[in-house]
């Protein structure tokens, strides 16, 4: 959307003018709170509609110019960044940073980064709102609106490049997220990596010296993962660096570390076109990933939060520090959600190694693979998947063949509550192994598992799918083994004694729960393996 106001209005605190936004194609809605405002009142009646946080920001008032930020409570904005006219960057920045909202969800992915500028503009906005401080300023302006630490207003931020159109935006937001601030509550970051590499996705969810971590990640048609791309996430991981030096290129001399970049000090963006200026002044001090080939001289490879891979040359101003033998950086692992779609999987193995080395406790996991026979032909199997995602509680895979080898001690002391599980309709559907999981009383979820959906293919066994079905609404038991130690607990808290009548009155919160938890009704699991009837009422999910 753009505008274009002018106007005055008059306030308790003075007079405010609105200065003209020039046009930003700026695409979005938002879900505002029902908030008495006089200022937003005058707003409208000036000039005749509804005006969002984003156009009230421009506001101006008294003899500095400060801007005036919304107070407007808003529930969520939706905002889609298609293109800039980069004279407006500064205030669109100020304006997603400052207004108040529960969640901003924020599209950068359909912004291609084909000049400089748009470069410039694009870290200014991404270092502000993820890193919680604009290191560069737009046209010497945003020095002016924004102090060095930006207290951003919003509560979460959803972070979406889906529709990434270059490596060079690819690389901006993973630069940016690595050292994403707790500030900016950074809580999903979905990435479409076809433009992109694996090395760099994975240095942005998991490497960085900031200590905030994404909960919760989508990952969409990124190119293929074999055990090439696992061995080059290895190399990420134990460099912190997300173009790591591989072995077979390694001459033994090159250092990774740090610089530290006084304000004012020029660097060079890489991968600028030829004709273009390649500058970049660092407005404000900063420190910097980085990594000296003495192949390069004086020059050193720094990575700089929202703007990616730039040059820096060493001298005054710019200093590098190269790592301890044994640097400790901060340990990121996804342990909320992962979605991977469409991302094709050289074998299952190379499929484990990649949740081993970027997952540590993670809850919830959703697979969907793309549609070819020879994906579909991966043997996904539950023993190894127990021993990956040990904390899994929610599972879900879309198009792989699912089996299950053994009931090793991982699968047993898996604690998984809900299974979803759809096989490609070319695919031959076995469903015996799943059935066996809700029999064997020595499984976790045969006591756990609340919810159970499969949707084979039409080549599966009829009368497979009838004895899965059989096990709907069955109650899961309180306790399949001898009296716990809760239990002897809660009965201790009780009574004083074997023989005594007397209740014990000094029972705290954490018994109290006990004694709810094993007095409450069991749940009821529900399992749904669909029929040709299904699918016949509803063909779209074949």
């Amino acid at each position: 959307m753009g505008f274009q106001l002018t106007g005055t209005i008059n306030t308790a605190g003075g007079e405010i003018r609105l200065a003209q936004l020039h046009t930003t194609k700026v695409n979005g809605f938002q879900n505002p709170v029902p908030f008495a405002d006089p200022i937003r009142g005058q707003l409208g009646r000036l000039f005749d509609t509804v005006v969002p946080p984003i156009v009230q920001m421009c506001g101006k008032t008294g003899p500095n110019c400060a801007a005036l930020f919304v107070t407007d409570p808003c529930e969520s904005v939706w905002a889609t960044i298609r293109d800039w006219d980069h004279s407006w960057a500064p205030e669109l920045t100020v304006a997603l940073a400052r207004t108040p909202i529960s969640r901003l969800n924020l599209n950068v992915g359909h912004t291609w980064l084909h000049s400089r500028q748009a470069r410039m503009d694009t870290g200014f906005l991404l270092s502000t709102l993820i890193c919680g401080r604009p290191l560069c300023a737009v046209d010497g302006r945003s020095a002016d609106i924004l102090p060095d630490t930006v207290q951003l207003e919003y509560g979460d931020l959803n972070l979406s490049g889906f529709w990434v159109t270059d490596s060079e935006m690819f690389v901006a937001i993973g630069s940016a997220v690595a050292e994403a601030s707790a500030g900016a509550h950074l809580s999903r970051l979905g990435i479409n990596s076809r433009f992109g590499r694996w090395t760099w996705l994975i240095y942005a969810l998991c490497c960085g010296s900031s200590h905030a971590s994404v909960s919760s990640a989508a990952i969409s048609q990124g190119p293929t993962m074999t055990q090439s791309a696992i061995l080059a996430i290895s190399a990420v991981l134990r460099a912190n660096f997300p173009q790591p030096i591989l072995e077979s290129d390694d001459s033994g001399c090159h250092k990774y570390g740090f610089v530290d970049i006084q304000g004012g000090s020029e660097l060079q963006l890489c991968d600028v076109r030829e004709y273009e200026e390649n500058e970049l002044i660092v407005s404000r001090a900063c420190h910097c990933r980085a990594l000296h080939d003495p192949l390069d001289g004086e020059w050193v490879t720094v990575i700089v939060p929202g703007y990616g891979v730039c040059k820096a040359k060493l001298g005054e101003g710019i200093r590098f520090t190269p790592d301890s033998d044994n640097p400790a950086f901060p340990v990121k692992r996804l342990c909320g959600s992962l979605e991977i779609s469409r991302v094709r999987f050289e074998t299952a193995a190379v499929l484990m190694d990649l949740l081993t080395l970027v997952t540590s406790g993670l809850r919830r996991l959703t697979l969907f693979a793309p549609d070819d026979d020879a994906t579909a032909a991966i043997q996904i199997d539950l023993c190894v998947f127990s021993t990956a995602c040990p904390e899994l509680r929610h599972l879900s895979v879309t198009h792989f063949d699912v089996v299950v080898s053994a009931h090793n001690v991982s699968l047993r002391r898996w604690p998984v509550k809900t299974i979803f599980l759809q096989w490609w309709q070319e695919r031959r559907s076995t469903l015996s192994d799943v059935t066996r999981c809700l029999k064997n009383t020595e499984l976790r979820m045969t006591r756990e598992l609340t919810s159970l959906e499969v949707r084979p293919s039409s080549l599966v066994d009829p009368d497979e799918v009838k004895e899965l079905n059989s096990r709907d609404g069955e109650f899961l038991p309180v306790a399949k083994e001898k009296l716990p130690a809760e239990s002897k607990a809660a009965l201790m808290s009780v009574a004083t004694s074997a023989t005594s009548a007397a209740l014990n009155r000094l029972m705290d919160a954490n018994i109290l729960s006990l004694i709810f938890v094993f007095a409450s009704t069991p749940a009821q699991r529900s399992v749904h393996c669909w029929t040709d009837e299904d699918y016949e009422s509803d063909p779209d999910d074949w």
